[in-house]
């Protein structure tokens, strides 16, 4: 594909999955044509997205329950850009008060509370046209995500709610032609999500870094 003008044309790959847990996955390959962008040089990306749902991970377990009710969680995302790793974006999270009318916190004997992500991820790859042909200049990510939670008190499954929607995305993701031209020469800039953090617990990103 080198040193020619090309598209993609959208497509859908949905790639089977054989596990005992409920994950989704789904791909989605887009090219963009070319365009002039940064000091008048042609640019062309190929956008990658990615759906998946992770496993559970543990977060914590024991006996007391109420303090698992009352207790607030920070969660967020982390980027790697080059080879320094961002500080997490966060948010604040308490496990439903809703649930503690709802049940017998006195009688309790066990829990095991989870969550798992769900991430749709997009991965820009922006190529810079030079006289020799297409050329690989820079990569970014951004992602929208959420966690799903399982509470299981006693060996039986509660409702907790999901976390709302959160959207969070690579310092240059909307400006990878700039990086592309001033990096190109010593093979790319490379920046990208790769991890979710809720509490003390990691969930690693979908083809993380």
């Amino acid at each position: 594909m080198l040193g020619q003008k090309f598209r993609i044309n959208e497509l859908t790959i949905y790639k089977p999955i054989h596990t005992t847990y409920n994950k989704m996955v789904e791909t989605r390959i887009r090219g963009n044509p070319s365009y002039i962008g940064y000091n008048g040089k042609e640019y062309m990306n190929i956008i990658i997205s990615n759906r998946e749902t992770s496993e559970y991970e543990e977060v914590q377990s024991g006996s007391d329950l109420e303090g698992i009710l009352n207790k607030s969680f920070s969660y967020g995302v982390r980027f790697i850009i080059e080879d320094a790793v961002s500080t997490y974006s966060s948010g604040i999270f308490v496990v439903g008060y809703n649930l503690l009318e709802a049940l017998d916190t006195s009688t309790a004997s066990s829990y095991d509370y989870q969550v798992r992500v769900d991430e749709t991820k997009y991965t820009k790859w922006t190529y810079i046209q030079i006289p020799e042909g297409w050329v690989f200049g820079a990569r970014g990510e951004k992602a929208y995500f959420h966690f799903e939670h399982e509470l299981k008190v006693d060996g039986n499954f509660e409702p907790v709610q999901e976390t709302d929607g959160v959207f969070g995305k690579t310092d240059n993701y909307y400006n990878l032609d700039e990086k592309a031209y001033f990096s190109y020469p010593s093979g790319g800039w490379i920046e990208g999500i790769c991890d979710y953090k809720f509490g003390n617990t990691t969930i690693t990103s979908t083809n993380g870094n």
